[in-house]
């Protein structure tokens, strides 16, 4: 409404008003109190006096009741906020026993008694003169109500004509002429989003949702629509998620009868596809009938309706145990407060297996710290065979079983297991492997076997090598588990804080012995192919705020070199994610050895550091093999000269 409306109305109680010497109209306020009273009432630059009484004994204004374009507003003490109530909020005003009762949003249900003495101070005051400021209130709210309304039944009358187009246009006016509609601010936000939904421009509609939905009295519809949309997006994650904030909204009824339904069909799309979702949404699952999904760190699964083809250790799932996906075989669950032990005996297993495809004669593994190899026993190698074979097919076990020549007696010993083998053909690369992609030391190893003709090979293993959990994700996590079952009453057991305790970290030493290459028959193969890494540094090894910082050093390096700007925005972030200065340099360089080099290159550099960081210096026969190994990757005598300065000068500024 304009400011004319407005005023036409207000001179029609003029002379009424005007009776009283504290009341001031439009165009007679004094410019000292309409400076007093803006401050005062806080408004904005544009926001005009209308009306205003001023309840000041000595007429500065600082407390006063005004009339504005928007509303009303009251301040009885300028040390206080003033009360405000927007035109579109009220319906009617009444003045009874000295109150002006105002009703709000068509409900006579909905009121608020403000006394006389909080408009007037003036005790002796007439009747007559409320009502009369009573019967103002309500002229403008109405006028105020009815341009909107007209508007909005409008857009209303082309919905149902379905002419999606004209709504989003005429509601895209609406919001710029009546932005300070609080009455149909909200609905319009609703009429606009669902029109984009239905037209299918779901980018547009979960901008409008997102933006409009935290403190909304129509949220329970944004959710709906929302959910519907994140179900067409094929985001079944985040649609169930969605339609559970709704689902808690509403009490028993029909729509939570049809909302239950909705989310029964979105899990079992969910299920049909789970294993195309991103890794980051399945990687904790929770096995719990209940299937409240009120949680984003976790995904409940039904035990009775799981994914097909998903798999556990012997005797699993169990009900309302929480399991962690493996990182590298999409299909495999391992329970959460095992599972850094749990992948470490499989890439024990890989290791060895990987070893024996090389040439070993003889492999021992000695406990270092934490638990020891007697754990490493029949049983779970019978369960990680049996989770191999479901994933893989079966190995060709000839290497490890027909070849063993010779297995010490005390295997079952707790601090060292040794086993002996007779190989007889050339190092090779089988298909099957997992962990080798992630493995550049095994990788580097292969090469050493192949161009150097390595005898002998020295690895640690520990499990705290491939965290899949930072701390704050493991706090999150636990505080979820137990509100969940907590509130479906289910008694959290005792021992539950072990599932989330820090687990011990294990560390076992790898000591390999190779048969010569010349000694072996055959080809060496290598059947395994490395996928390009080169653009992009991805990792489920790297912790969350790894790969935060990775990301933006990636966006920001274009030009070959980070320059001094870029190195302070990039230093402000690794304190920001609490990342050491010695590992910032290390992902810094990871970015920037990715984009400057070929894949040859990188493996020449990784195999030069290898080298170097033994004792600080290449041996002959280091400086034979790295020389074999420049040639087979086509790598000139300048460009190694180049890459080797590369690690020198970083090893040197480190020492």
């Amino acid at each position: 409404m304009d400011k004319s409306s407005i005023v036409t109305i207000i001179a029609e109680f003029s002379d009424e008003l005007l009776k009283d010497s504290s009341n001031f109209l439009f165009d007679n306020i004094p410019s000292s109190k309409y400076k007093n009273a803006k401050e005062s009432h806080k408004l904005e630059i544009y926001d005009e006096i209308l009306f205003l009484r001023d309840y000041t004994f000595f007429g500065s204004a600082t407390e006063s009741f005004i009339i504005t374009l928007k509303g009303l507003s009251i301040v009885i003490d300028d040390t206080k906020d003033p009360y405000k109530i927007s035109w579109d909020e009220i319906e009617g005003v009444d003045f009874v026993d000295d109150d002006y009762i105002f009703f709000f949003d068509n409900s006579k249900n909905e009121l608020k008694k403000i006394n006389r003495k909080e408009i007037s101070h003036n005790i002796d005051e007439l009747n007559h003169i409320g009502k009369s400021i009573s019967k103002l209130f309500t002229r403008v709210s109405q006028e105020f109500e009815n341009k909107e309304k007209l508007a909005y039944e409008a857009i209303l009358e082309l919905k149902a004509t379905n002419n999606l187009k004209a709504v989003i246009e005429k509601t895209e006016e609406f919001l710029n002429e009546y932005q300070d509609n609080l009455r149909y601010f909200k609905k319009i936000q609703f009429l606009r989003a669902e029109s984009f939904y239905l037209v299918s421009d779901f980018e547009k509609a979960l901008a409008l949702i997102n933006n409009v939905l935290e403190k909304d009295p129509l949220r329970y519809y944004f959710l709906v629509l929302k959910g519907k949309i994140l179900f067409l997006k094929n985001d079944y994650f985040n649609a169930l998620i969605t339609y559970q904030v709704a689902f808690n909204l509403k009490s028993d009824g029909l729509e939570k009868d049809n909302l239950k339904q909705g989310m029964d069909d979105i899990y079992s799309k969910l299920i049909s596809n789970f294993f195309n979702e991103d890794y980051s949404k399945r990687k904790t699952i929770l096995i719990n009938n209940g299937l409240n999904f009120s949680s984003t760190s976790f995904l409940p699964l039904d035990k009775n309706k799981l994914p097909s083809g998903i798999y556990f250790p012997i005797g699993h799932p169990i009900e309302n145990e929480l399991y962690i996906g493996h990182p590298l075989k999409s299909t495999i669950y391992l329970p959460i407060e095992n599972y850094e032990y749990d992948l470490f005996l499989d890439r024990i297993n890989e290791f060895c297996y990987l070893l024996q495809c090389l040439g070993a004669t003889e492999l021992t593994i000695k406990t270092v710290k934490g638990q020891t190899t007697d754990q490493m026993n029949s049983e779970q190698l019978q369960i990680n065979s049996k989770i191999n074979a479901q994933q893989y097919g079966k190995f060709d076990t000839e290497v490890e079983t027909n070849n063993l020549k010779e297995s010490s007696t005390d295997f079952n010993q707790k601090l060292e297991k040794t086993q002996r083998f007779s190989p007889t053909k050339k190092p090779f690369i089988p298909k099957e492997l997992t962990w080798y992609e992630n493995e550049p030391a095994w990788q580097r190893l292969f090469q050493q076997r192949v161009n150097g003709n390595i005898l002998e090979y020295h690895e640690n293993i520990a499990t705290n090598q491939k965290k899949l959990f930072s701390d704050n994700e493991i706090t999150k996590i636990k505080a979820d588990y137990e509100h969940l079952l907590a509130s479906v009453n289910v008694n959290i057991a005792s021992n539950s804080n072990a599932k989330f305790d820090e687990q011990e970290n294990t560390e076992w030493e790898i000591s390999v012995k190779f048969e010569s290459i010349e000694n072996l028959n055959g080809e060496v193969e290598s059947d395994f192919q490395i996928k390009d890494t080169t653009s992009k540094i991805s990792t489920p090894f790297l912790k969350n705020e790894e790969s935060e910082f990775i990301l933006m050093c990636e966006d920001i390096f274009n030009d070959g070199v980070f320059s001094e700007d870029e190195k302070s925005l990039l230093e402000r972030k690794r304190i920001k994610l609490a990342i050491t200065e010695e590992r910032g340099e290390e992902l810094m360089l990871m970015v920037q050895s990715k984009k400057q080099m070929s894949t040859q290159e990188l493996e020449y550099l990784e195999e030069f550091n290898f080298c170097l960081k033994s004792n600080g210096i290449i041996s002959e026969d280091e400086r034979r093999l790295l020389n074999r190994l420049k040639i087979n990757l086509n790598i000139t005598d300048d460009r190694a000269l180049e890459l080797e300065k590369i690690v020198s000068n970083k090893f040197l500024s480190n020492s």
